[in-house]
């Protein structure tokens, strides 16, 4: 049962995107580095939230502040990411289909590889304990959620984050390419309400609500990235 549950939060959270990557990113030694750097600054956005909340004893004592505040980190080192990588965007150019011209899936590879890294970044953060811990003999389950133990809980959590965190990605550098603000305001909008359904305190009801908006968010970049276009560069 100990190997059993395991190989099961293990499949659950990292399958997926580990599955997306090798079928993918690898493919592009561009796209690799990109998302590695994401995940980078996936980390790094929670560490300057987790420094910065510590300088404000305040904030300490609102719960639903901190996860609106750590939303709003997220998302700021989300747009950060994006002005780095256009700073370089035309040596990446010269990997891709021109040195001037970027194809819909040149923009769609670049925005989905830095998605990826946000949801590795987020699943081996909140999920590599739970999975070391599930090999052992021993469970555990909470008041919070008693139909499945904290294992599969947090799996399944991340699960729900790593396919949003790409999404929401996807969705920025498309926004900011062609300048559509209301596309980030409803990412930054979603963001903190998927945040809030963690704070429930009944999975029964807070893993349904992160996976419709899973399912509905993942909707949106397909609608984004219809059709074909050329995006110049100078």
């Amino acid at each position: 049962m100990a190997a059993l549950g395991f190989f099961a939060v293990l499949f659950i959270a990292f399958g997926p995107p580990i599955t997306l990557f090798f079928f993918t990113i690898r493919k592009s030694a561009v796209c690799s580095v990109i998302c590695i750097l994401s995940m980078f600054f996936w980390m790094i956005s929670l560490v300057v939230c987790a420094i910065t909340w510590i300088m404000i004893p305040p904030a300490q004592e609102v719960f639903w502040w901190i996860v609106i505040y750590s939303s709003c980190w997220q998302e700021g080192f989300r747009y950060l990411l994006f002005r780095v990588y256009s700073r370089y965007e035309i040596w990446v150019a010269r990997f891709t289909s021109s040195a001037s011209v970027f194809t819909t899936k040149d923009d769609a590879m670049i925005s989905v590889a830095c998605g990826l890294g946000s949801a590795f970044g987020h699943t081996c953060l909140f999920c590599v304990q739970a999975l070391s811990e599930s090999a052992s003999i021993a469970t555990l389950y909470t008041d919070s959620c008693s139909g499945i133990n904290v294992y599969f809980s947090t799996a399944l959590h991340c699960l729900a984050f790593g396919v949003l965190n790409c999404a929401w990605t996807v969705i920025t550098f498309k926004a900011l390419w062609e300048n559509k603000k209301l596309y980030l305001i409803g990412t930054l909008l979603t963001h903190i309400a998927a945040s809030l359904f963690t704070t429930i305190g009944n999975c029964a009801i807070t893993l349904p609500l992160l996976y419709i908006m899973a399912i509905l968010i993942s909707i949106v970049p397909f609608y984004m990235y219809r059709g074909s276009h050329l995006r110049r560069i100078d």
